[in-house]
């Protein structure tokens, strides 16, 4: 069964997409073409205060999820 190691790089290529696409910078979806996407309303600046208050606000998300399922299983 390879669904352990299939689904956390689905979940890591999928989550870095998105946040990616959050940003200013956007995503290269065609790449090698210069089209580039992002969220039109709210894009922010990579390296910025917005960007690690969503970072710390995902991770403690994450953090707590990982916990809940954990803490249930035993």
């Amino acid at each position: 069964n390879y669904n352990i190691f299939i689904m956390p790089v689905v979940v890591g290529l999928g989550s870095h997409l998105l946040a990616d696409f959050l940003t200013k910078g956007g995503v290269p979806l065609f790449w090698p073409y210069n089209a580039r996407f992002r969220m039109p309303l709210f894009a922010f600046k990579t390296g910025g205060v917005v960007e690690h208050v969503v970072s710390l606000l995902v991770l403690s998300l994450m953090g707590w999820f990982v916990l809940s399922q954990t803490l249930d299983n035993i």
